[in-house]
């Protein structure tokens, strides 16, 4: 499991790796709120925020309009609160939540956009179809 600062270091090169081929990125900067800040060269911006485990008692209170990156550990912990707390995360549009495990000797992220996901997913098989994202990375303990 990634502690919080081999997070940050991982989302930093995530983020450059994405940006090699569009170069968008003009550089990156932080805040106290934001571990890491994607100021763009067309004047947006996007946010960055490492957690060992999703946590949306602190998570909830930071989003707005701005793209929002949560990364987090593969962990059941971060799972259960992505479910437990679904009908909260799908109101952000600009919200992504991506689930790591860099060790895996499975495919080492998977992603989601709740609000996106919400409206192209049944309701009544939610969890089933999350669970087998979650399955596609190995889990984090």
């Amino acid at each position: 499991m990634l502690q919080q600062q081999q997070m940050i270091e991982w989302t930093k090169l995530y983020i450059q790796s994405k940006d090699a081929f569009l170069k968008e990125i003009q550089n990156l900067s932080q805040n106290e709120e934001w571990h890491l800040i994607a100021n763009l060269k067309n004047g947006t911006r996007r946010l960055y925020l490492a957690q060992e485990h999703l946590n949306t008692e602190i998570l909830l209170p930071k989003l707005g309009t701005e793209p929002v990156f949560v990364i987090v550990n593969n962990s059941k912990q971060s799972f259960n609160e992505l479910v437990d707390h679904w009908n909260e995360l799908k109101t952000f549009p600009k919200l992504c939540i991506v689930f790591v495990n860099p060790d895996s000797d499975l495919e080492k992220k998977w992603l989601i956009y709740p609000y996106t996901h919400d409206r192209i997913s049944d309701p009544q098989s939610l969890k089933l179809g999350l669970k087998t994202l979650f399955e596609t990375v190995r889990e984090t303990k």
